[in-house]
């Protein structure tokens, strides 16, 4: 299993890899230093060429290990059915309410399907230049290709906006993210130019 810190609300620059001990063992080394892995192969033991020895070498970054420590103690409190639900809700909301704004496409509504991502664009802007306008009126939204150099082949179109909900989103955070983007088609601001 792998996953970024930052995707389990823990800070940038830190993730897990997850391997059974017998996997992790083939697994070559691919970083020395630090500990005893600076000094000469023959000093090396079988315990330090073993995980997670040869996984974590020099000097390890401890602000974001307990970063992502707490923010696995949080996440334990809570229920996982409960922030599956909380996610439904929030896109059950959502989704209406974006259907309903003229020349919304959303991408992800019969392909990748998920309860906490929806996909869209909103026709004649640029993902980025919605993502700066929202930005501006303290609405945070994702645009362009998510880091993903296959977008265009997956949804036709190489820049896009999406919403990510979280624990921290509620109702009001959708209604003001509509708002927004019916203020962007309704009457659209000097500081975004429709193309």
């Amino acid at each position: 299993m792998v996953f970024s810190g930052h995707k389990v609300y823990g800070p940038t620059g830190i993730g897990v890899l997850w391997l059974k001990k017998e996997l992790a063992e083939k697994f070559p080394h691919v970083l020395w230093g630090g500990g005893k892995m600076i000094g000469p192969l023959t000093e090396i033991t079988n315990q330090d060429l073993f995980s997670p020895n040869k996984f974590e070498v020099g000097t390890l970054p401890l602000a974001q290990i307990f970063g992502l420590g707490a923010s696995f103690e949080f996440l334990n409190k809570i229920n996982p059915l409960d922030i599956s639900q909380h996610h439904k809700k929030l896109y059950s909301y959502t989704l209406p309410k974006l259907k309903k704004i003229k020349n919304v496409f959303i991408h992800n509504q019969n392909l990748l399907v998920t309860t906490n991502i929806i996909i869209f664009n909103l026709s004649g802007y640029h993902a980025h230049d919605v993502v700066d306008y929202c930005g501006k009126n303290n609405i945070l939204l994702r645009g362009g290709d998510f880091c993903c150099p296959y977008l265009s082949k997956v949804i036709g179109t190489n820049a896009a906006l999406r919403i990510s909900f979280g624990l921290y989103n509620n109702y009001a955070d959708i209604d003001k993210l509509i708002n927004c983007l019916c203020e962007i088609k309704e009457k659209p601001s000097s500081d975004l130019l429709a193309f």
